[in-house]
């Protein structure tokens, strides 16, 4: 299921834990050594592809790597993959 960037979905919390490539924004603020606030941004401008849980965002591992580009080699988000 594609889903658009600003995509709001109702989702249980057992769902979410089981989530495969989605990162939430604070864990991708954290990582990439950036403000939430650049995070959300990023999501608005859909240069992120962001989805809604509730009231937390999650983030496409690969939309992240997208937007890293070249410099995504520079963290460490291997780990971040689940």
């Amino acid at each position: 299921m594609k889903l658009k960037s600003t995509t709001a979905v109702k989702l249980s919390e057992q769902d979410v834990m089981e989530m495969k490539g989605w990162l939430s924004a604070m864990e991708v603020s954290r990582r990439i050594h950036k403000h939430i606030s650049n995070v959300y941004r990023a999501i608005r401008k859909k240069e992120l592809q962001g989805m809604r849980v509730g009231s937390h965002w999650y983030v496409s591992y690969a939309s992240l790597v997208k937007y890293l580009g070249p410099a995504a080699a520079m963290f460490d988000l291997a780990k971040a993959k689940r």
